[in-house]
């Protein structure tokens, strides 16, 4: 399958290729439930998971296996099905891709990637048990790359989430979900928590926040859990580096980062942001500064979308970003992530620089749409 690239200095492809666009229909969920699951499921899980210990061969107490007893059956397969016309449209051409997901809620709640179930026609989740059934699309975040699925089952086993400032490097981390497909599904890989808060961004221009781990992540894996010795997930594999020369480097979505996107999706089926309405052409560097003679070697150059917020509140084409709300703005990455956070309607103060003057604007975002 066709891999997608990360800006990084070595190759990082999505572990299931698919297109970041297309779109899904939103089931209409009531306010009730998505409170009582972001108050319980998520929450209350978390402080009531405990880890048991158990003997290994040598007789030595691990907790790897009984959280991986604990998280398996809330691990599922995704099986994506896409239909296509070819030539005279007579005859159909059938694809799958797998992935994998997590069992977030008894009543049928599961999320995984995106990127898993991007532009399919059908989706069919497979349990632990090998019982398989149809799912919908409640929503979906590209900018995560989440995506919130519902089946109609009874008896799932929802698993438990840990916080984001409970983690530590170079604690245990386990890797659970189905690479290379369904033939091994529950496949368990264990390694640690190698780093926090890592930085990185699509060539799309998609900036994420992930853990690394080096617990083997494989295709396949997408959308499964990176849980710890209790079993709790502390997030969704989604990424992994395969440079040749470089081993055991693979990335989750925070736990915290899923709690937040799947709670606005049961609320209201999607995910609102807010928009400037520009284009972000370039970060500022001395070098930039000294080729275009831009008199400052900083912030961000902009062109503006017609009829935008930035245009309607004032800005021009080629004004360079230096602040944000106050806040310095360093990259585009960075903008990007500032204005991400506030939502459509807030109202933002921006600062320019001009033909050689700083200059203060109020701009009233207006909302992010998908590409």
């Amino acid at each position: 399958m066709e891999a997608r690239k990360i800006s990084l200095p070595l190759l990082i492809i999505l572990l299931i290729a698919a297109a970041l666009i297309g779109g899904f229909f939103a089931l209409t969920i009531n306010e009730t439930v998505a409170g009582e699951w972001i108050q319980k499921t998520l929450d209350t899980k978390a402080d009531d998971a405990t880890a048991t210990d158990t003997d290994d061969d040598d007789g030595n107490t691990t907790n790897a296996a009984a959280a991986a007893e604990k998280i398996i059956p809330s691990v599922v397969g995704i099986v994506a099905t896409n239909s296509s016309s070819v030539y005279d449209g007579t005859e159909t051409t059938v694809t799958e891709s797998t992935g994998s997901g997590i069992v977030i809620d008894e009543r049928g709640y599961i999320v995984t990637n995106y990127h898993v179930i991007a532009e399919n026609d059908q989706i069919r989740v497979v349990f632990s048990d090998n019982s398989e059934t149809e799912a919908s699309v409640v929503g979906h975040d590209r900018r995560t790359d989440l995506a919130l699925l519902k089946v109609e089952k009874d008896g799932l086993a929802a698993a438990a989430f840990a916080a984001d400032d409970t983690l530590e490097v170079g604690e245990t981390a386990l890797a659970v979900g189905n690479p290379g497909g369904l033939d091994f599904a529950g496949t368990v890989t264990k390694g640690i928590v190698s780093g926090l808060n890592r930085y990185i961004v699509t060539d799309d221009g998609i900036s994420f926040h992930l853990i690394q781990t080096d617990a083997a992540i494989n295709p396949g894996n997408s959308g499964g859990a990176l849980c710890n010795e209790k079993g709790e997930v502390i997030g969704v594999n989604t990424i992994k580096i395969t440079e040749s020369g470089f081993e055991g480097m693979g990335f989750a979505i925070p736990a915290d980062t899923v709690k937040e996107i799947v709670a606005e999706i049961l609320q209201s089926g999607s995910v609102s942001r807010g928009a400037m309405g520009v284009y972000l052409l370039f970060s500022l560097d001395a070098n930039i500064a000294k080729a275009y003679n831009t008199g400052i070697d900083y912030g961000v150059m902009i062109t503006l979308q017609e009829n935008g917020a930035a245009e309607q509140a004032g800005l021009k084409d080629y004004d360079i970003i230096t602040a944000f709300n106050g806040a310095e703005v360093t990259d585009m990455y960075d903008l990007q992530e500032k204005v991400f956070a506030c939502n459509a309607g807030d109202t933002v103060s921006v600062t320019v620089y001009r033909e050689g003057s700083f200059l203060d604007y109020q701009i009233v975002l207006g909302e992010l749409k998908e590409q």
